[in-house]
């Protein structure tokens, strides 16, 4: 009886052993069997373009989710993502956008499912930072124009003594009134504009001032510059100063012949006392119509 109760002890002991030894090598069966796949939409990627991942798993376990991680050149962690596998085993996932400041370079993007790992690489350029900087800007419009002519003005846009093109502005300031002024391309960095005054444009100082801004790949930058120039009424007024000017000397002429006609005595007008004569009208006149001139101009 001590046998058969030995006996049944090492019988049951053997099929425990047995059983565990069964269930490891299915479970080792069930993980070796286990596969992941990971790929990505495009082999390389700029600024502002999505990271696509997709890939297949195998076999499809209820539950489990396939684990993504995508680590940049410099091995910052850039997103953690998870994707769910259908019941073919396939997934897929949008992971991220990228951003201009991140790192150019080989990036890597790891799959995981079921302690399984695979791996995939790509490329991404980024934008290069761009460079602040103050740009210089020159307005020239010349100093005097009358009303009945055009003024040319000239914007130049430069950085470090080199033109640059810019995004350019400019106003026209006169009579407490602000007007756009339409600018046109000349050049690299040099801008034109043309202003013709309306035939009741005021008289006086029109002073011009130029916006300008860059933005590119390699430049971030504003600037202003103002230039004035003078506005008088043309030569339509001076013509009229002029004559009215020779009215004024004709008066004169007319006051002096008046005057030597009351004289009671005879004044000998031989050619010599003419000569004097005219000489001090001349003179008199010139005084007068300098003066007279300097006044209308003045206004």
């Amino acid at each position: 009886m001590m046998a058969a109760r030995i006996g049944k002890p090492i019988t049951i002991l053997t099929a425990l052993l047995l059983l565990a030894t069964l269930t490891a090598s299915t479970t080792v069966a069930l993980f070796a069997a286990a596969t992941v796949t990971v790929s990505v939409d495009k082999p390389s990627y700029l600024p502002g373009q999505t990271l696509e991942v997709s890939g297949t798993v195998s076999p499809v376990t209820a539950g489990q989710d396939v684990a993504i991680i995508v680590t940049s050149p410099t091995g910052e962690i850039k997103a953690v993502a998870q994707a769910t596998p259908g019941a073919d085993g396939r997934y897929s996932k949008a992971v991220m956008a990228f951003a201009p400041t991140d790192p150019s370079g080989a990036w890597v993007v790891k799959a995981s499912y079921q302690g399984i790992v695979a791996s995939a690489s790509f490329t991404y350029t980024g934008v290069p930072p761009r460079t602040s900087i103050s740009l210089k800007v020159d307005v020239s419009t010349g100093r005097l124009y009358f009303t009945n002519e055009t003024a040319d003005i000239y914007v130049l846009t430069s950085y470090d003594g080199n033109p640059l093109d810019a995004n350019v502005t400019a106003q026209l300031y006169a009579s407490g009134k602000v007007s756009a002024l339409a600018l046109s391309k000349v050049g690299t960095g040099l801008y034109m504009a043309s202003y013709k005054p309306a035939a009741d444009a005021k008289a006086g100082t029109y002073t011009v001032v130029a916006n300008a801004t860059v933005l590119t790949a390699k430049y971030s930058g504003s600037g202003i510059g103002m230039s004035s120039f003078e506005l008088s009424q043309g030569m339509a007024s001076l013509n009229t100063a002029l004559n009215s000017v020779k009215s004024s000397v004709g008066d004169v002429k007319k006051d002096t012949a008046s005057i030597l006609g009351k004289f009671p005595i005879t004044i000998d007008l031989s050619p010599m006392w003419a000569a004097v004569v005219l000489s001090l009208i001349a003179a008199i006149a010139a005084i007068y119509s300098t003066i007279t001139v300097q006044r209308k101009i003045a206004g």
